[in-house]
């Protein structure tokens, strides 16, 4: 657990040191670390966290409800909870929800793919490393992104017009 950075076990006996040193031997169950969601919605606190068990190969258009158009999510939660959602909100410099999570240790490596159940639905999660932001500062900038069209004579355009 790392506890040697702020407390000196060599020290004589203090309360809890036992406690402590066991706690240790036994190592971490759970770490704490971001989401970013796939869908629209963020998670409620205490929505129950999955392994994801099956991959389809189509993506089924979702027909009414504010996510109309969307496409479902191709991803299939298994039948193993493996954490908790403790808050979730919209990551305006993201543009995707985002959540924070108790995740076991096996599964909260940095790009790990789980499922969340927001609302009996269950959406498709990657962890992310925390805190979250735009690592290259796009949307705060307010820069354009170069692309290429497909003519002979490819010219890089201006997807957003910088102010």
């Amino acid at each position: 657990m790392g506890l040697h950075r702020w407390i000196d076990f060599s020290k004589h006996d203090f309360v809890g040191r036992g406690a402590l040193l066991a706690r240790q031997e036994f190592g971490l169950q759970e770490r704490w670390v971001g989401l970013q969601m796939d869908g629209k919605l963020p998670a409620n606190p205490g929505d129950a966290i999955y392994t994801t068990a099956d991959i389809a190969s189509f993506r089924a258009t979702i027909k009414s409800g504010s996510e109309a158009g969307d496409q479902w999510d191709a991803e299939k939660a298994g039948f193993q909870q493996i954490g908790r959602v403790t808050s979730s909100a919209k990551g305006h410099s993201v543009e995707k929800p985002l959540a924070l999570a108790y995740l076991k240790v096996s599964h909260s490596w940095a790009g790990a793919r789980v499922m969340v159940n927001i609302a009996g639905r269950p959406t498709a999660a990657t962890v992310v490393p925390t805190p979250f932001f735009d690592p290259a500062g796009i949307r705060l900038r307010g820069t354009t992104v170069q692309t290429l069209e497909a003519t002979p004579e490819a010219k890089p355009t201006q997807s957003k017009k910088a102010r």
